[in-house]
């Protein structure tokens, strides 16, 4: 068993570049077959939308989380679906989604 605290260790450089996402899946992945999730009261890193003044559609206002996805998205094509969830919700779908497929493939 492992302990891996998903949001120490991440460098600002590695923030900037967009990497927080991708960085917290592998971990996730590494910590394979079991994970414990201790979650708290904060929902974490999420992306609202705002109306553009420009179009009056929605766009994603934080570009630096926008990027985030962006990266994750060439390694985790599957988040493509869920870009209105925050990176936390993702670190725990991804072991479900692990735990489930280990679980059906066994029956």
């Amino acid at each position: 068993m492992r302990k891996v605290d998903l949001r120490w260790g991440i460098t600002s450089d590695q923030t900037n570049e967009g990497n927080t996402l991708n960085i917290c899946l592998a971990e996730v992945d590494r910590c394979r077959p079991y994970f414990v999730g201790l979650l708290g009261q904060r929902y974490g890193w999420s992306q609202p939308t705002v109306k553009s003044k420009e179009t009056g559609l929605l766009t994603e206002a934080d570009q630096l989380l926008k990027r985030t996805f962006d990266r994750a998205q060439t390694n985790y094509s599957w988040i493509s679906d869920y870009r209105d969830r925050s990176v936390t919700e993702l670190e725990v779908s991804k072991n479900l989604q692990s735990f489930y497929r280990s679980l059906f493939n066994a029956i």
